[in-house]
């Protein structure tokens, strides 16, 4: 595994095969420098906030004033390992983000429509960590806001939440599709069957690999092995990992 925990590119076999929605999500999205480095900014801003709430229950279990977790700490120590049960105890080291396993609640407007903060370097997590309840992504601005020009692809709207928000919504729906429309803009359904390629492609290209090596990771489906089909197909990947 690479620092980033990501498998050795030129084995096929390190690559998943068939997951859910969610965790393909993820495999794409913690590629990604946004995720990463977003990560590594909140985790710690997090991980400093709650220090001392476990530093005070470790004290008031060392005391024996509590012999076990309850749920007000469960997230203190922000830990989800696979080797046996989920340490809700606090005989249990505190949890730093350097640790592959780390987790902790992600803040409500973060880009990745995601509720759990998940150590990117993390190759495999329990599926059940994913919840993304909000779909694609939006940008959301709050009174005070600077909003800024929209480019061609883009719209922005305005709810009145004062007013009845089903009409609007069904409103700006209408208007994206006409937006969609005129710039003939088509919704992208990349190949599920082509995602354990994607992701090896992607992982050469960070590990440095040249675009002969990544025609050779191509579905053995695909008789143009040459370098522009590399480059075409390492361009579909990054399509889907920058908008999954």
């Amino acid at each position: 595994m690479s620092e980033w925990g990501l498998p050795n590119w030129r084995n096929e076999e390190a690559y998943p095969k068939e997951l859910t929605v969610a965790v393909w999500r993820w495999q794409f999205i913690r590629k990604t420098k946004a995720y990463r480095d977003y990560y590594d900014e909140n985790a710690v801003l997090w991980y400093e906030e709650h220090l001392p709430r476990h530093l005070a229950a470790k004290a008031m279990f060392d005391a024996g004033q509590i012999t076990e977790i309850d749920g007000d700490f469960a997230w203190v120590f922000a830990l989800d390992r696979p080797d046996g049960d989920i340490p809700y105890n606090l005989k249990d080291a505190f949890s730093h983000p350097d640790d592959l396993y780390f987790i902790c609640d992600c803040p409500d407007d973060n880009p990745f429509g995601f509720e759990f903060l998940v150590n990117p370097r993390r190759h495999e997590p329990e599926s059940g960590l994913f919840h993304f309840g909000r779909g694609a992504p939006l940008t959301i601005h709050r009174r005070g806001d600077q909003i800024p020009d929209p480019e061609e692809s883009q719209l922005v709207f305005t709810v009145n939440l004062l007013l009845p928000t089903g009409d609007q919504i069904k409103q700006a729906t209408v208007i994206v599709a006409k937006r969609k429309k005129r710039l003939n803009i088509k919704d992208k359904r990349p190949r599920l069957e082509h995602y354990p390629h994607y992701l090896q492609v992607l992982d050469a290209k960070e590990a440095g690999a040249s675009l002969s090596e990544v025609a050779q990771l191509l579905p053995k489906a695909m008789s143009n092995r040459s370098e522009q089909a590399a480059g075409n197909f390492l361009t579909q990947a990054e399509e889907v990992r920058d908008s999954i």
